[in-house]
């Protein structure tokens, strides 16, 4: 369920000009992301270690949360674009 916070910033953003030239945005839910990781977190044998690839999702936001998890070990790269993002 999206809360009112989110659904009146996505408002905002619809509304400027730069939308109109571009019409699309992604929304991420760092408390669903988290609790998905939890999760895995709880069936993975202990002798596993959790790293997030950039790649995946090179979005500043979605790494810096990624980083402050103690259960993801660090992040992983492919490339000098994707170490100077993390």
């Amino acid at each position: 369920m999206i809360n009112k916070k989110v659904i009146n910033r996505a408002r905002e953003i619809a509304q400027k000009d730069s939308f109109k030239k571009n019409p699309c945005f992604y929304i991420y839910d760092l408390r669903m992301i988290t609790s998905k990781i939890e999760n895995l977190k709880r069936y993975i044998p202990d002798n596993f270690s959790l790293y997030y690839s950039v790649k995946a999702n090179p979005h500043n936001e979605i790494i810096k949360h990624m980083r402050n998890k103690t259960y993801i070990k660090g992040v992983e790269v492919a490339s000098d674009g994707e170490q100077n993002i993390a």
